[in-house]
């Protein structure tokens, strides 16, 4: 089965990843050849993303998070994904 990490930059989303989870989990659900992996990277975000993403990763395993020391810019953040992933293809959002 082919593995396929979706690396996705947060800074100050709080409000927004678990919706964001939830519409891509019904984008990807019927693709039951593959195996997806969410890969968050926390990019030092000043209110509380971080927790959100906790909260997400104890109900779903599919869901990593990488916390950055600090803010290091979306393109930052995607790199520190991509140097993480181990899988046969990456999405980028």
């Amino acid at each position: 089965m082919k593995k396929i990490t979706i690396v996705i930059p947060a800074y100050n989303e709080e409000s927004n990843v678990a919706e964001l989870h939830k519409q891509v989990c019904k984008a990807i659900d019927g693709y039951t050849n593959y195996e997806f992996v969410f890969l968050f990277i926390e990019n030092g975000s000043t209110d509380n993303t971080y927790s959100a993403l906790k909260e997400l990763a104890k109900d779903d395993s599919r869901v990593k998070i990488i916390k950055l020391s600090r803010n290091f810019g979306m393109d930052g953040g995607i790199s520190a994904g991509l140097d993480f992933v181990d899988s046969d293809a990456v999405i980028t959002m």
